[in-house]
């Protein structure tokens, strides 16, 4: 709910589109590809038991699910790459038409300039897309909120807080030792810390 409120804040233009579709970019991993289509697959047939017309363009029926198209293995390879020219051509042709809701799974792995997510999510036609919403997931964002983030820090949710009695281990207890030692040498990095990677900043 938290989500969707600050999507729609954002953007409240997006009641125009007359269609919506959706998106799940993962790490190359057959297995976890394979787990997010079943999952998918089985979430959409559950939401289609109260709403029969849920998501039916892709998945009318269990036999006929459309779902391999739109989970996309960050690998290069003839499939994967399609989908992506595939995606980014709709992208640009349903500018005003459709809303394009693009999921990147595990988007800490293997940050890197020019692989695939990289050369969609910063292509400058998909960045200047109004009818695109990214929606980053991680469970250790930390090389996607250096200083240098282009993502504000107001549309970063955080899944734990203060109040949450859970032995996670998550970027707030990073900064709070980081800022306890005072300094941190990279090449000595102490368990619980972070240090400023300066090659990676530049």
């Amino acid at each position: 709910t938290q989500l969707l409120r600050k999507i729609h804040k954002s953007s409240p233009q997006f009641k125009d589109f007359k269609f919506f579709d959706f998106y799940i970019f993962v790490p190359r991993f057959i297995g976890l590809g394979r787990q997010t289509i079943d999952r998918l697959k089985e979430f959409i047939e559950e939401k289609q038991e109260q709403c029969p017309s849920f998501l039916q363009g892709i998945q009318q029926d269990i036999s006929e699910s459309r779902v391999e198209d739109h989970v996309i293995r960050t690998i290069k390879c003839k499939n994967e790459n399609s989908k992506v020219e595939n995606l980014k051509q709709r992208v640009l042709n349903e500018k005003s038409e459709t809303l394009f809701f693009i999921v990147h799974d595990e988007a800490h792995f293997a940050p890197k300039k020019h692989n695939m997510v990289d050369m969609f999510i910063n292509d400058p036609a998909i960045l200047q897309s109004p009818n695109v919403v990214l929606l980053q997931v991680s469970a250790t964002p930390y090389c996607l909120v250096t200083k240098n983030s282009r993502i504000p820090e107001e549309n970063c949710i955080n899944w734990f807080t203060k109040e949450d009695s859970s032995n996670y281990f998550g970027i707030q207890d990073f900064v709070d030792n980081t800022l306890k030692l005072k300094e941190v040498i990279a090449d000595q990095l102490q368990e619980g810390t972070i240090a400023v990677d300066e090659a990676f900043e530049v």
